[in-house]
């Protein structure tokens, strides 16, 4: 997804979910001017955070995608984030994968 003419955006959306808990977690690697760089950010009920990572951490590999030591793939993920106030480490295997209904972004408008 191309966002105007000097910035990009790249990322995965993943919705994790129980009967009690819910956990989100999106992986990225975006520009803004001249400048990559790539984040994770992790939500659940009670908070959300942004960790930040140099544009070399991201790697992108047929189905999988890697920033650092965090893995995404239609399997599962593997997460290892230690930053201030953050520390998840752990790992979620996926059963079958359901398909969204609707764009859960909304529709894209470029600001100019």
């Amino acid at each position: 997804m191309t966002i105007g003419k000097s910035g990009y955006f790249y990322g995965w959306y993943f919705k994790c979910q129980s009967d009690t808990q819910t956990l989100a977690v999106i992986p990225a690697v975006h520009r803004t001017g001249r400048k990559w760089t790539c984040s994770l950010q992790i939500i659940t009920e009670e908070w959300s955070w942004t960790v930040s990572f140099p544009r070399e951490a991201f790697q992108k590999r047929g189905g999988t995608i890697a920033i650092g030591k965090n893995r995404f793939g239609k399997r599962g993920m593997r997460l290892s984030v230690c930053a201030p106030r953050l520390k998840v480490k752990g790992k979620l295997a996926f059963g079958d994968l359901f398909p969204l209904r609707y764009d859960i972004m909304g529709p894209h408008v470029p600001c100019l």
